[in-house]
């Protein structure tokens, strides 16, 4: 028989940790191994426990859970799933940026009940864990906003007469999924600001999470990003993300959509198993025999743009 998966729960309502081992628990091959009302409390625990999963809150006392995934990361990586409502602000995409793997919402001010709504989604988040490779996070791989300050757009220049020379192409697609909101803004922040395509993205999140996301995104990016609504207008220099859906984290969602991409005469990236955090997704994609090129994270970027824009060196 399988060993349990062991959790630690850093949360600082005596409620909601309650609630959280119960709903853990209630999955079954889950172990609650312990419990810490603040990010101090968390980290000594974490070091004693060595847990397989953390569980995080973002606004605690004593240590928040920023301080606590910075240090976590650095000293000894566990993969953490922060459990949060604080979808009003962009501080759930600062606790990925900083190394946590993935994000729930939680509903505010409920009853437990309601707190069992999202046990289907941990169920999911939680079967991904064998897939996920936390040596990518600890190498700094996805060091992301390192190279990108968000509250300053990034200055990616390219001459006008380069910019003005397209290949043809008119529309950039990217899904991306566990790991993908720190990749995107590694890839997005590489296209220049009168870059002459449109960009449409879609990114496994829920609802009520892809309108801040967009507008971090758009601090760090020199094109215009925002979520699309409904009937809107796909204009040439502007990035546009998906409103939430919640879909599955692993699988062949994308293999379909690069088959009938390259079906229309497009050109097709993978990114590389070297820098992917799960690489389920992607491999789907190449095992297809469909995609023209397979690139590592850091040169996504610019691996896009070369091949839309003519005169840039290849």
């Amino acid at each position: 028989m399988d060993k349990p998966l062991r959790v630690l729960i850093v949360d600082d309502s005596a409620f909601n940790r309650r609630t959280l081992t119960k709903l853990l628990e209630s999955i079954g091959r889950v172990e609650v191994v312990g419990t810490a009302s603040n990010g101090q409390e968390g980290l000594m625990q974490a070091m004693k426990l060595t847990p397989d999963l953390i569980t995080l809150d973002i606004e605690m006392p004593v240590m928040d859970g920023f301080t606590f995934l910075r240090i976590l990361m650095k000293a000894n990586p566990i993969p953490v799933l922060v459990i949060s409502s604080r979808y009003e602000d962009t501080n759930i995409f600062k606790a990925m940026e900083l190394g946590a793997i993935d994000f729930i919402p939680k509903p505010a001010h409920t009853p437990s009940m309601t707190l069992f709504n999202i046990k289907d989604e941990l169920d999911r988040k939680i079967k991904m864990l064998p897939y996920l490779k936390m040596d990518k996070i600890q190498k700094g791989i996805l060091k992301t906003l390192q190279d990108v300050q968000p509250e300053v757009k990034k200055q990616v220049q390219f001459r006008r007469s380069a910019i003005e020379t397209g290949m043809g192409f008119e529309v950039i697609a990217v899904g991306s999924s566990t790991g993908g909101p720190p990749a995107l803004s590694t890839i997005l922040s590489h296209f220049p600001e009168e870059f002459p395509v449109s960009v449409m993205v879609s990114q496994h999140m829920p609802p009520g999470f892809t309108k801040p996301f967009a507008e971090r995104l758009n601090k760090i990016c020199t094109m215009n990003v925002r979520e699309a609504g409904n009937n809107e207008e796909v204009r040439r220099g502007d990035i546009l993300i998906a409103p939430g859906v919640v879909l599955t984290g692993m699988g062949n969602d994308g293999a379909k959509g690069v088959v009938r991409i390259k079906e229309m005469g497009g050109y097709t990236m993978a990114e590389s198993e070297e820098t992917s955090i799960v690489f389920g997704m992607p491999e789907s994609a190449i095992t297809t025999g469909k995609i023209d090129e397979v690139v590592p994270l850091y040169d996504i970027g610019m691996a896009i743009v070369k091949r839309c824009i003519a005169d840039l060196p290849h």
